[in-house]
């Protein structure tokens, strides 16, 4: 199975964002960075500095006016960022 390719949006956001975690998943109006390089895999537990990186590269997004909202969250040993693309603008 292969995924359709990056949006020139998120394409975008890869080129402008420093930072380590790794977009690994996209939609049309969606797409997700995660890491795990902090977190505990054994216990499964994220780590707080995942959590800063996240929270880091969505301020860095919103002071860029990038148009999207953002979410940090956790699954495991996994910090995500979700950002989401509004749907007026294609």
């Amino acid at each position: 199975m292969s995924y359709p390719s990056r949006p020139e949006w998120a394409d975008a956001l890869v080129r402008r964002i420093d930072t380590y975690m790794q977009m690994d998943h996209w939609w049309r109006d969606e797409a997700q960075f995660s890491t795990r390089r902090y977190g505990n895999v054994g216990a499964q537990e994220p780590g707080k500095k995942d959590f800063e990186e996240a929270r880091a590269v969505a301020e860095d997004i919103r002071e860029r006016g990038i148009e999207v909202e953002t979410e940090v969250t956790s699954m495991d040993e996994w910090v995500i960022l979700k950002v989401i693309k509004g749907t007026d603008d294609d």
